[in-house]
């Protein structure tokens, strides 16, 4: 959650210009993360459904890593072939989402169609089915 914070802070100083002169300054702070659930570390690795399922031009994947490790993202079409990847290289503990728009590693357009993905770290694999509508 993003927030934006205007603190305003009014002083009398007496001989700062002149007897009674009021000294204005107004400080503002953005982009400030509050401790939120997205905060707190995972207690089970896990791919959360995706959303929307089925799909047309877009959907989310989201997913929790208990613990530090490599993570990769991976989509295989019906037939076992692998038409997307994502390497996320070695990854803190948290939640995490990728959106995912329907196209292959080659930028082109995938088919209508039934997809797998498929989270894996070190220790662990998740994987869902999606289905892909034009």
């Amino acid at each position: 959650m993003i927030c934006i914070w205007i603190i305003f802070f009014a002083l009398v100083l007496p001989g700062l210009r002149g007897e009674g002169d009021t000294l204005s300054i107004t400080i503002t702070i953005d982009d400030v993360q509050l401790a939120l659930d997205d905060d707190i570390i995972p207690t089970k690795f896990r791919i959360y459904p995706a959303s929307p399922n089925p799909f047309n031009n877009q959907v989310v994947l989201k997913w929790d890593l208990t613990e530090e490790s490599s993570v990769q993202l991976t989509i295989f079409d019906i037939q076992g072939r692998k038409i997307w990847n994502k390497d996320y290289g070695i990854s803190m503990p948290g939640r995490y989402s990728e959106k995912w728009n329907g196209l292959d590693s080659f930028n082109q357009p995938v088919a209508t169609g039934i997809y797998f993905v498929r989270i894996e770290t070190i220790k662990k694999i998740a994987q869902q089915k999606i289905l892909y509508l034009k």
